[in-house]
C-alpha cells in the first residue's frame, strides 16, 4: 500500500526569517580601514582596497551580529556617562558629546593621501585610572571562548587585529591611551583594558598602510591554498586559482591613486573619477592583475 507523501510546511515564521536571501551588499568603503590594517593577509587587504571583489553576501545571523554589536555602544556609553566620564569626539578643537546612537555621526580619521581611515567609538575623560587623561574609546562584543580569551591575556595577545585598530587609532588622534571595553554576549561581564601606545606596532602599520596604498601590483605573500583563512576568503580564486578580478577602474592598468582619496584615469586627461565610475569601468579597461 502506497503512503501519501506528507507536505512539511514551509510557510513557517522561522523559515520566513532565518531562510531569507542572503543580503548583497556592494563594495561602499572606498578606503583602507583602520580597523583591518591588522589583518594577517596584507595580500587580502591590497585586493580589497583594489576593488578586486564588489559584493559580499551577509546572511540573517551575520546581520545581527552586526548590530549587536552597534546596539551594545549605546548601552556602554550611557554607563560611562552614568558614573560622570565624559564621552565625546573631537571636531578641531569642539568637543561634542557622544550618545552611541544607531547612525550618529563618529569622528572620521584620515591618512596616508587621504586613501586610509578611521572611526573610534569616541574619546573618554575622567576614568577613575587617570582622570585628566584623555583616552581613546572602542567597543567591542564577543562570544564566551573570545571573552574568556581576551579577559585572561588581553587584547594584544588574543586579539591582534583589534590590537591594531587601537594603536593605528591612537597615532591619528594623537593620543597615548585607550580604553577597550568588551562584553560577552552570553553573560553579559565585561572587560575593561587600558591600552599603552605601541610605537614598533605603529611603525610596522604605516609602513603597511603606506605599500598596500602605493603599491599598483599585489603586495605581501600568499598563503597555502589550503590555509584555513584562506578557504573563507572571498578573493580565494582570484589569489590561487588566477581567476579574474572583478572589472572596475581600480583593477585597471590605467588608474592611478592620487592626493585627497582621489583615483584619477591616465586615457582621459587625468580624469578623476567618482566611485560610482570606478565601480563601473569603461569599455577601455586592461586588467592590471
Amino acid at each position: 500500500m502506497n503512503m501519501a507523501k506528507i507536505l512539511l510546511n514551509l510557510a513557517t515564521t522561522k523559515n520566513l526569517i532565518e531562510n531569507a536571501p542572503d543580503h548583497v551588499e556592494k563594495v561602499t568603503r572606498g578606503y583602507l580601514g583602520f580597523s583591518s590594517l591588522g589583518g594577517s593577509c596584507v595580500r587580502s587587504l591590497w585586493l580589497g582596497f583594489r576593488f578586486a571583489v564588489v559584493e559580499k553576501r551577509i546572511p540573517v545571523q551575520l546581520r545581527r551580529i552586526f548590530e549587536r554589536g552597534a546596539l551594545e555602544e549605546k548601552r556602554v556609553i550611557t554607563e560611562l556617562k552614568s558614573h560622570g566620564i565624559e564621552v565625546f569626539r573631537r571636531v578641531g578643537d569642539q568637543k561634542i558629546e557622544m550618545t552611541g546612537d544607531i547612525g550618529e555621526e563618529q569622528e572620521e580619521l584620515v591618512a596616508c593621501f587621504g586613501h586610509a581611515k578611521g572611526h573610534p567609538d569616541g574619546r573618554v575623560l575622567g576614568i577613575p585610572e587617570a582622570p585628566k587623561t584623555e583616552h581613546g574609546l572602542e567597543i567591542k562584543t564577543m562570544n564566551n571562548t573570545r571573552w574568556n580569551n581576551f579577559s585572561k591575556k588581553g587584547v594584544k595577545e588574543s586579539d591582534p587585529v583589534y590590537y591594531s585598530q587601537v594603536q593605528r587609532l591612537m597615532n591619528a588622534m594623537n593620543l597615548k591611551r585607550f580604553l577597550f571595553i568588551a562584553t560577552n554576549k552570553d553573560n553579559e561581564k565585561r572587560e575593561y583594558e587600558r591600552i599603552y601606545y605601541d610605537e614598533n606596532e605603529v611603525d610596522r602599520l604605516l609602513e603597511r598602510e603606506y605599500e598596500i596604498i602605493t603599491s599598483d601590483r599585489p603586495v605581501g605573500e600568499k598563503f597555502s591554498r589550503t590555509w584555513h583563512e584562506c578557504k573563507f576568503c572571498n578573493k580565494y580564486d582570484i589569489c590561487h586559482n588566477d581567476a579574474p578580478p572583478a572589472v572596475t577602474c581600480r583593477s585597471c592598468e590605467h588608474v592611478d591613486a592620487g592626493d585627497n582619496g582621489t583615483w584619477f584615469c591616465q586615457l582621459q586627461e587625468n580624469k578623476i573619477l567618482s566611485q560610482d565610475e570606478q565601480l563601473k569601468a569603461c569599455k577601455s579597461y586592461r586588467r592590471l592583475f
